[in-house]
């Protein structure tokens, strides 16, 4: 159930984020916001991924390839779970 809600959270953190700088910045209405949520989501999940298993080798001394090969089926299901809630 926590995942569901941080995975929503980043969702709707994601959307309006893309939302905003679109309009703000880019000055035009959004469209393909669906594609662009779902490219952002998973940027964000390799740099988590990539993130922990640097900051776990540092101070653990695990290899790189223990963490991804361990952990990474988990991420990218949670976060392919969260991705239909953009």
């Amino acid at each position: 159930m926590m995942l569901k809600s941080v995975g929503e959270f980043i969702a709707k953190a994601t959307t309006a984020i893309l939302r905003a700088f679109e309009r703000r910045v880019l000055k035009r209405e959004p469209e393909n916001l669906e594609r662009k949520c779902f490219i952002a989501t998973f940027v964000l999940m390799i740099f988590m991924l990539l993130g922990g298993a640097v900051v776990t080798k540092a101070s653990e001394g695990i290899l790189l390839f223990c963490i991804v090969s361990f952990y990474s089926p988990f991420i990218i299901m949670a976060h392919c779970l969260s991705l239909s809630f953009c």
